[in-house]
């Protein structure tokens, strides 16, 4: 027989803070990668360069490659893009998801920003085969 002991309020609640840590830990080291990401000493990731990026990539005027990074890659930078609360991605508010529906309001919003990266990423992904193709022709 097995016997399941159920879980104190105090336990659940420990749980909960030691995710909702988790979840703000996270939240802080996107935030410091995107600030200290930098190529030539220009960061790249968080935002501050609102012209964009040109290389040179052929021997006349005008072989270029551009790319902008209209929003920062900070989790502030894509909840704004995504269109969703920033309460939790600037640090300043608590994240509770101490009942379901703020759990899965949490969840929504992490949904919507992921959806941001992945399409950032397809972005940079055809940048650098743009890239790639100019260095093996």
């Amino acid at each position: 027989f097995f016997f399941f002991k159920q879980k104190t309020a105090y336990e659940i609640l420990s749980g909960l803070v030691g995710s909702e840590m988790c979840i703000r830990d996270r939240s802080s080291e996107i935030d410091r990668i995107a600030s200290d990401t930098t190529f030539g000493g220009m960061k790249l990731l968080d935002g501050s360069n609102t012209k964009g990026f040109a290389f040179q990539v052929g021997a006349n005027a005008n072989q270029t490659i551009s790319f902008k990074m209209s929003a920062a890659f900070t989790v502030g930078g894509m909840a704004k893009v995504a269109g969703v609360s920033t309460t939790f991605a600037s640090g300043a508010g608590k994240i509770d998801i101490s009942k379901a529906t703020l759990a899965q309001a949490v969840l929504g919003s992490v949904d919507a920003m992921i959806k941001v990266v992945d399409s950032k990423r397809a972005e940079l992904g055809a940048v650098q085969n743009r890239l790639d193709s100019t260095v093996r022709n």
